[in-house]
């Protein structure tokens, strides 16, 4: 439960500022042990510690850095269960748009600022994977691990820190080829330094709403159905209800005698996936305003709906400033 709270924003960090050469040495280190002998790690792991002239600085909580990367040398090792080759690379990075445009991974943020970044990347030469799987990759439950053997969070909780940190992540994978996943994290400055970080998590900001406004969140993960209740207790709604499945929202929202404010479903449910509990909703006048949360939105088609209704989408993973960013959206048009 504690990694799913620091995906969501509930385990506070204490960022200050890092040599991110040194700390990701430091953490492979303790990442050794869990390798076995089959697995050979290349050489130079990480770019020469001497280059102090060129340190790499950012504003991050030193605790999660080490945990999210050892959690990516984890995964990297599993991929490889005959073995194989694994890579630590610690760089700088000058990001800008036309970079972005022309990179052939993945890139998991909507628009990184262009500017200055510790790149720190593990690459591995295992099974790989195709790109459907890459895009559910840092999903809340997602694995691709057997029943017992994963819990489908480390990698949420990787996401949730770059993200709350200002940062981005890339990923370069395809069956049989390995997969390379590499964190962003902006250059420290002058103003991380005196205490202002860029990153870090900010509470959502408080949505203007009628003093009786209800949202209903409608998702069958119940750790993540809480955790989404609570985030958006936290911007003013007067109550949030909750349902596993579309059917058991529908009977919610018909009982409770008056339109929904906001309904946050995700899109793949039992008994009714959320396109159409969203259509359901709308037709019958219990609802106008939905945020559509799904991992692969390419699949996601939804009915036509009255044109009064209104839908955003939110892909997974997502951090809870992206949360209440799109319901004030919705809630302003």
């Amino acid at each position: 439960m504690q990694d799913l709270l620091l995906f969501s924003r509930q385990r506070e960090g204490r960022p200050e500022i890092i040599d991110v050469y040194r700390l990701a040495s430091e953490s492979l280190d303790m990442a050794r042990q869990l390798l076995p002998a089959q697995i050979e790690i290349d050489s130079p792991l990480l770019m020469p510690l001497e280059a102090e002239a060129q340190a790499l600085c950012a504003y991050l909580d030193s605790n999660h850095f080490s945990e999210a990367l050892i959690n990516l040398i984890v995964n990297a090792r599993d991929a490889m269960p005959d073995g194989g080759r694994l890579a630590v690379t610690v760089a700088r990075r000058a990001i800008a748009a036309r970079d972005l445009a022309r990179e052939p991974a993945r890139v998991f943020y909507k628009e990184p600022p262009q500017g200055d970044y510790a790149m720190v990347a593990v690459r591995d030469t295992g099974i790989g994977m195709d790109d459907q799987t890459a895009q559910r990759l840092f999903e809340p439950f997602f694995t691709t691990k057997a029943v017992g053997q994963g819990t489908g969070l480390g990698l949420a909780m990787v996401y949730g820190f770059v993200m709350e940190s200002g940062g981005f992540i890339t990923v370069d994978s395809a069956p049989g080829k390995g997969t390379t996943v590499a964190l962003f994290f902006p250059i420290a400055s002058e103003t991380a330094a005196s205490g202002n970080p860029s990153g870090g998590y900010v509470a959502p900001a408080p949505l203007s709403l009628p003093p009786d406004a209800v949202a209903l969140v409608v998702e069958d993960e119940s750790q993540l159905r809480g955790i989404l209740t609570e985030q958006l207790s936290e911007m003013g709604f007067a109550s949030v209800r909750q349902a596993g499945d579309g059917a058991e929202a529908l009977s919610i929202a018909e009982e409770l005698g008056k339109p929904l404010t906001l309904v946050v479903s995700d899109f793949s449910l039992p008994k009714m996936d959320g396109g159409r509990l969203i259509a359901e909703l709308a037709e019958r006048g219990l609802c106008e305003r939905f945020l559509l949360i799904s991992g692969l939105f390419k699949q996601d088609a939804l009915p036509a709906l009255p044109p009064s209704a209104r839908v955003e989408r939110l892909g997974k993973p997502f951090s809870s400033k992206e949360l209440g960013d799109a319901a004030r959206r919705l809630l302003l048009t």
